[in-house]
Formats: structure tokens, sequence, C-alpha cells
């Protein structure tokens, strides 16, 4: 695996050699900000959801609450990356795609770790952090994608989401 300009040339072990554009950091924060509106979105239901559990438990409704928030917000990028081949709906509307930096498949663990590190880049304050990474790293990785060995590419050739 190697850099040619901003594209990432991957050789595989059977000798095939092919390479991908790497995904910008302005198309990484729309697709995110995209991403950032379905959660809004999911947590403004869940916030009306338990608002008549906090009628009967005010600090019942309020923990269930912040659960749900943090399960969403972890889990949407986890589980839609899983589920769609390494795009959330955001990626997909800008053709970005999440690929093990090696060109091996992606697996569940890579996905879970460069979700769960989201945290850390999104420190000290909105972003700040994984997009300093993202515009000084050769690769144009955030934090969780150094940890997890994995890259966002331009996906020209995206596939239908499978919403079965």
């Amino acid at each position: 695996m190697r850099l040619q300009g901003d594209r990432l040339v991957i050789r595989l072990p059977e000798g095939v050699t092919f390479s991908l554009p790497l995904a910008g950091p302005v198309n990484r924060i729309l697709a995110y900000l995209v991403d950032l509106c379905v959660i809004a979105t999911a947590a403004t239901a869940i916030g009306y959801i338990t608002s008549f559990i906090q009628i009967i438990n005010r600090d019942a409704g309020t923990a269930l609450y912040v659960l749900a928030y943090f399960l969403l917000t972890i889990g949407y990028g986890i589980g839609c990356e899983y589920w769609w081949r390494g795009q959330t709906l955001g990626k997909w509307l800008l053709g970005l795609r999440v690929m093990d930096a090696s060109g091996l498949e992606l697996q569940f663990s890579q996905i879970a770790m460069r979700n769960v590190l989201r945290i850390a880049d999104m420190l000290p304050f909105f972003g700040l952090l994984g997009g300093i990474f993202i515009v000084c790293h050769q690769k144009r990785q955030r934090i969780g994608d150094v940890a997890a060995g994995t890259v966002v590419v331009k996906d020209r050739h995206a596939v239908p989401l499978d919403v079965r």
C-alpha cells in the first residue's frame, strides 16, 4: 500500500494492483452533517417517546433518553457501515465508502473501533481534533481510522443501498 498523489495504491497478495481516490475533508464533513441530521431526527423521536416516561418518573425517563441517545449515535455509524458495506446515508449520498486500508474485507471490529473513537475525534469541540488529523495525515485518516486501519475513499461506482 502506498500513496500516489491523493490516491491510495493497493497491491493485493494475488498481484492485483488498484488505486482509489481518498476522500477529502470537505466531502467527509458534508457526509457527517447529513448523518448528524439523521441522528438528530431520530433523537427527537426518542425524546418524544421518553417524555411520556418522564411524566411517570423524571429520572428514569432522562436516564433512558441519555442511554438511547448514546446507543443511537454510536449504533447508527456501526450499523450502517456494517450492513451497507462501509457506507452511512451521508457517505452514500456523497459517494464515499469506508474500507480496510490494506484492501482486505472490512471487518466488524474495524467498523466498531472507528465509530467508538469518533468520540475522541470530536474533542475538544465540533470535531476539531479529528479534522486536524484528516488534514494533516497523509492518508486523510482521523483518529478512529488510524486505530481501526481504515480509510475513506471516493466510491465512483456506488451501488444502491441494500435496505431489506
